[in-house]
């Protein structure tokens, strides 16, 4: 749901989806290193499907980042 919220947005550029990804998913924005990271990401990305995949695997390695992980 997340990923589909931010690709819906035809007002936001891919840089700008990016930081609300990260804003939305761990409240902060991305590092420089992480921003580069992704922009590479999507620049793989050459139409609006693949621009859909791009946010959602996004979304979803941000979801899965260490931010998230603890240990008992």
């Amino acid at each position: 749901l997340v990923g589909e919220k931010i690709h819906a947005d035809k007002n936001l550029g891919t840089e700008q989806k990016i930081k609300l990804a990260f804003l939305t998913c761990l409240g902060r924005e991305p590092h420089e290193k992480e921003r580069k990271l992704a922009v590479e990401y999507f620049k793989r990305s050459t139409n609006k499907k693949e621009g859909s995949i791009a946010i959602d695997g996004l979304v979803h390695s941000l979801f899965a980042c260490l931010d998230f992980r603890y240990l008992n």
